[in-house]
Order: C-alpha cells, then sequence, then structure tokens
C-alpha cells in the first residue's frame, strides 16, 4: 500500500518556499538598475539615430567585450549622404525621422569629451546620464557575462544508507534432535538502488545551463554485511557501490528559469551468507528540480529552487530460511535549495549551496511468513541538511583554440548532518525478530573532493577523487573517484 504524505510536513515545506519568495522579493526590488538596464537595452533595438551613449551599451552587452581602460573605442560618423537621398525634415523638429547612422569603431584615436544628445525613441524619456556611465554599465554587463562560464560543482553521493538488524534462529543438526540456537546479522541497506538521497549540488552551477548530463561514481568500501552465526562462525563481507547517471538541465524565460532531470541506476547489489541472502535492483530515483537566478550583479550571482525526488528505485528483498522481508521505496523527498556564485576575478569562481532534504512520507517494511502471513511496519528517513563549498580556478583559458579551450582546477567540501533522529522500526514475526534502523542516531559527515575540468569544444570532461575527513559510523565510505561529462548545446 501506498502511505500518505504528513500533512505536517507539506505545510512546513509550504512555509519554507513561502519565505524564500519574500525574501527574493525583496532583494529583486531593492535593484533599480536592472530595470534601467533593461530599458536601455530595448531603446538601443529601436530603429532609431544611435549615440554615443546607446552604441556603447548595445556594442558591448551584445559582444560581451570590455575594453581595456586605456584604449577606448572612439565613434566616427560616416558622411551625410548626397543631398537629393536625404529626407527633407528637420531632425530638431522631429528627430524620431533622423536617417539611421551606423557608427565605425576607430581604436587609434580617443572618444569625443563634448557629451552628445540623448535622442530617445517614441515614448521613451531621455536619460540626462553621462555617456561614460552607460558605457561603464555596459562593461559591467559584459565583464559578467565573461564569467558567466559556470563551473558546476563536483559534488559527493554516498550520503544516507538504512541499517538492517536481524535476530533469528537456526538448527544444529550435528545434534539430535536438531537444537535451536540463536544467529544475527547486521546489514547495510541501500533503501533505493540509487544507494543516495539527491544532492542539488552534485554537478550543478547556480547558473542554469542548457546542457547534457552523464556521471559515474565508484564507491569503495561503501557497504557492509555482517554476521554472527553460532555454528559457522562470524563472517563480514565489505561491498563496493557503481552507480551510472544521465540527466539533461534545460533553460527557459531568457535563461533564469531551468529544468534539472536525473535518472541514477546501480550496479546490482547481491550478497548471500549461510542462511539469508540480500538483493537490490539497479533503478534508482529520478529527481526532477526547478532552478531559478533571482539576482545577479557583476561578481554575485543568487540562485534558488526546489525539487521532488520520486520513488522509482527498487525496493530491498531479504530472504531468510522462514521468511522474506521487503523494505518497500515509497518515500517522495522534497529538495529545496539556495545557491551562492562569487567571481572575485575572471578566473576564480566560488560558489556554495546549502539544501534541505525533507521525505515527504515512510517506507514500508513488510514481513512474509509461511505459516502466520505477514507482518507490515513503516520506516521513516531522517531530515538532512547538505552545505556545500566549493573553489574553482581557471588554469588556462583560450575560447578561440580549436580543441582545449579551457583548463580548470576544483576544490570542495561537503558537509551533511541529519536534523533529527534515526527511526528505529521492530518486527516480530514468530521466533523472529526485525529491527530497521540509521547507521547512526545521529547523522554528521565532512567530505573533501579534489579535481580537474577540461572543455574540449563544447563538452567538459570531468575527473575527481572524495575523501571522508571523519571516521565510524560518519564514514560512509573508504573513498570515491567520479567521472562527468557535460554537453553543452
Amino acid at each position: 500500500m501506498d502511505p500518505a504524505i504528513d500533512p505536517r510536513r507539506l505545510i512546513a515545506l509550504s512555509v519554507l518556499a513561502t519565505a524564500c519568495l519574500l525574501v527574493a522579493s525583496a532583494i529583486s526590488a531593492d535593484e533599480p538598475q536592472r530595470d534601467d538596464e533593461r530599458t536601455i537595452r530595448q531603446v538601443a533595438d529601436e530603429p532609431r539615430l544611435l549615440d554615443n551613449e546607446d552604441w556603447f551599451a548595445h556594442v558591448f552587452a551584445a559582444e560581451a567585450e570590455s575594453p581595456s581602460d586605456r584604449t577606448v573605442p572612439q565613434i566616427t560618423v560616416p558622411p551625410d549622404p548626397a543631398p537629393e537621398t536625404r529626407p527633407r525634415v528637420d531632425p530638431r523638429e522631429d528627430p524620431v525621422l533622423a536617417p539611421i547612422v551606423r557608427p565605425t569603431i576607430d581604436n587609434d584615436s580617443q572618444p569625443p569629451i563634448v557629451a552628445a544628445p540623448n535622442i530617445a525613441a517614441p515614448g521613451v524619456a531621455p536619460t540626462d546620464e553621462p555617456r561614460f556611465t552607460l558605457f561603464r554599465r555596459s562593461r559591467s554587463r559584459a565583464s559578467f557575462a565573461r564569467r558567466r562560464r559556470p563551473i558546476a560543482v563536483l559534488g559527493d553521493s554516498l550520503t544516507d544508507t538504512g541499517q538492517m538488524n536481524l535476530q533469528y534462529t537456526v538448527l544444529d543438526k550435528s545434534t539430535w534432535p536438531a537444537t535451536p540456537m540463536a544467529a544475527s546479522a547486521s546489514i547495510d541497506i541501500p533503501l533505493t538502488a540509487a544507494a543516495t538521497r539527491r544532492r542539488i549540488s552534485k554537478n550543478s552551477s547556480v547558473l542554469p545551463t542548457d546542457r547534457l548530463i552523464l556521471s559515474y561514481h565508484h564507491f569503495h568500501n561503501a557497504l557492509a554485511v555482517e554476521t554472527a552465526h553460532p555454528i559457522v562462525g562470524d563472517t563480514r563481507n565489505i561491498l563496493n557501490l557503481d552507480r551510472m547517471t544521465i540527466g539533461f538541465e534545460k533553460t527557459f524565460f531568457d535563461g533564469q528559469w531551468a529544468i534539472d532531470v536525473r535518472l541514477p541506476a546501480m550496479s546490482r547489489f547481491d550478497t548471500a551468507t549461510t542462511d539469508f541472502t540480500l538483493t537490490n535492483g539497479r533503478l534508482g530515483n529520478t529527481s526532477l528540480l526547478l532552478k531559478h537566478l533571482w539576482y545577479e550583479t557583476d561578481a554575485m550571482a543568487l540562485g534558488v529552487g526546489v525539487g521532488i525526488d520520486t520513488p522509482t528505485g527498487s525496493d530491498g528483498h531479504v530472504v531468510l530460511p522462514n521468511a522474506e522481508v521487503v523494505v518497500a521505496n515509497d518515500a517522495y523527498h522534497a529538495l529545496p535549495y539556495l545557491g551562492l556564485l562569487f567571481t572575485p576575478t575572471d578566473n576564480c569562481v566560488v560558489q556554495a549551496f546549502a539544501q534541505l532534504d525533507i521525505p515527504l512520507n515512510g517506507n514500508e517494511i513488510e514481513v512474509f511468513t509461511p505459516s502466520n502471513g505477514s507482518f507490515i511496519g513503516q520506516f521513516d528517513e531522517r531530515e538532512l541538511l547538505f552545505l556545500s563549498l566549493s573553489a574553482a580556478h581557471w588554469l588556462y583559458q583560450n575560447p578561440d583554440a580549436s580543441y582545449l579551450k579551457g583548463l580548470a582546477a576544483l576544490l570542495e567540501l561537503h558537509h551533511t548532518t541529519s536534523l533529527d533522529d534515526s527511526d528505529r522500526v521492530t518486527i516480530n514475526a514468530l521466533t523472529n525478530s526485525y529491527n530497521l534502523r540509521d547507521s547512526a542516531n545521529a547523522y554528521n559527515n565532512l567530505n573533501m573532493a579534489m579535481g580537474v575540468q577540461a572543455q574540449i569544444g563544447m563538452t567538459e570532461f570531468r575527473a575527481a577523487a572524495v575523501l571522508p575527513l571523519l571516521d565510524g559510523a560518519n564514514r560512509p565510505f573508504d573513498a570515491e573517484f567520479l567521472l562527468q561529462i557535460n554537453r553543452r548545446y
């Protein structure tokens, strides 16, 4: 059966989304300059006489190029057309009907000092701002346009798993009659085939981008299976995980919004001991993310968004001699986030993400027994907080190169902490006991990622290693290797 969505968590999510909207609206209201710049761009697109001020803004905003402070292009106006081709209208009386003049660039001379009058389009009031004010605005926009080449955060992936403790009965067949004896097992169970919960910062940038996404992750020593058997002795198996993710990101509404869709798949997770087997499917949870770039300046951008993680992943199965345990993948997860991008120089990009992972409902656990039917319980996953900080530095950039256009180094820190205690579910079926809980009551880990990105044409190749910085239950794996390919379009 499908458990109902907890209304309290829906209310909490609605309050959080409303607060984000109010904060973003306040930020947008405090930035009147953006409306002025939009008006300037709209006026520059009208078929009219382009004066010095509008020409500077039009050229540099379109070409995303900014001249140096020492070399500023000079505007020279072509000679007037022949008298017979000139319209018989006095421009002073009707400046809108004046002929369109297309200026040319002369970099060998200096710009005129005398301010030219600003001729506005019909219905648009002329501005009294000096020419160089608009010119430096265009330089500012062009400078940010050059910095908009987004470098996605590498991210780490394996964050949270469930652990099942089994106490069951075995028979010592060496005696007569066979003597019942108690055995136990501790199993790390990926609640979905993805073995993780969606982290927004994984292979993502604050800036919306049109791209195709392909990622590969290898987790070394990720899951453990331990048994305590009174007859055959104790065993311990440490398992690796391999995961592949495909997806895409598509922008819309003038590049201010984007939709991000990901689908992970994992290498099949199978393990067997003397008395039981554990199996899990390959398909992971499909996630859908809505991104929005709410605020941007010369050196900063602020993005917000919300995502939903849907339970398309496979269930977990544990088969015992006299019972079968199914850990269903039923939970939907809400994923609100806030992202900040800062570019102190053209070669340095700093990004930070803060994200919540809020389960909206629980996962059903069912124990089937041949003689006494089934026993049902529900396991609620914990709410998590993800914090990520990434610094990238361009080692080489050449947009005009035929092959290698850029090479960057990345260093990141990723922190994950739980906001509530672990849920514990106990099901007693006949003489056996089944307990499901998280690996630790309070989840807290810190990982460091180091990698490089090479841009060849429109394709980005990224390779990195991730190392946990904490030990014990806060060490989800020993090491991670990731390879990411992003194809822009």
